[in-house]
């Protein structure tokens, strides 16, 4: 019988230690798979991430830039990039049309403010900073007209007038509320130009607009 008992104490003993492994295999099992699920989702996460920071760059800058004076939304102009970066630094509330937004039709408050934007970088192209004075339209220069009914495509064009800085521009901006990929506006689309000498009201003032320096190379 005692020898019996011993067989059986140590029948018990090894279960328990093989019940104990058995725990200690499934616990560290557990934590590899954690550590390596863990791992995989940060993996996802990033990649994730530069994907849609990519595509969101992308369709970001077809949207938003089809509405802006540099649409380019690509790296196919290294020039237009330029242009784009650096009226993208402007506010375009420091440069109010008077009226605009109450003359304008079918263009919304983003697009406004584009032309607006557009303006000031146009003013800085001619060496006007700081206070400029009021931004007028002039009168019975508005146009707007439905240029493609299909892309839904207005052109709108006017003249504004800066009393105290003694400068005049024709401003010209093309808009659709159809993604760029639709209506084919990425570039150029909204832009400040120079007028004829025989439209000056207050003389000429050797004016420079974006077109005129691209074609100069600065």
């Amino acid at each position: 019988m005692p020898d019996k008992r011993k067989l059986y104490l140590i029948a018990a003993v090894a279960m328990v230690v093989v019940m104990v492994i058995i725990i200690i295999a499934t616990v560290l099992g557990g934590n590899k798979r954690d550590q390596a699920n863990i791992r995989g989702g940060s993996t996802n996460t990033i990649r994730g991430t530069s994907t849609t920071g990519t595509s969101g760059g992308t369709s970001g800058d077809s949207s938003s830039l089809s509405r802006s004076g540099s649409r380019s939304g690509s790296s196919s102009s290294s020039t237009s990039g330029s242009r784009s970066s650096n009226s993208n630094e402007i506010a375009p509330e420091d440069y109010p049309v008077k009226r605009l937004d109450q003359v304008a039709q079918n263009l919304p408050r983003e697009e406004i403010l584009n032309i607006q934007r557009q303006i000031g970088y146009t003013l800085r192209l001619n060496k006007v900073s700081g206070d400029h004075g009021d931004i007028i339209i002039r009168k019975n220069s508005y146009r707007q007209t439905m240029t493609d009914a299909d892309k839904l495509i207005y052109q709108t064009d006017f003249i504004i007038d800066l009393p105290k800085v003694k400068q005049s521009y024709q401003v010209k901006d093309s808009y659709s509320p159809l993604p760029a990929e639709t209506s084919g506006l990425y570039d150029y689309t909204t832009l400040i130009l120079c007028l004829d000498k025989s439209q000056l009201i207050y003389g000429d003032f050797n004016c420079n607009d974006r077109i005129k320096s691209e074609r100069r190379g600065y």
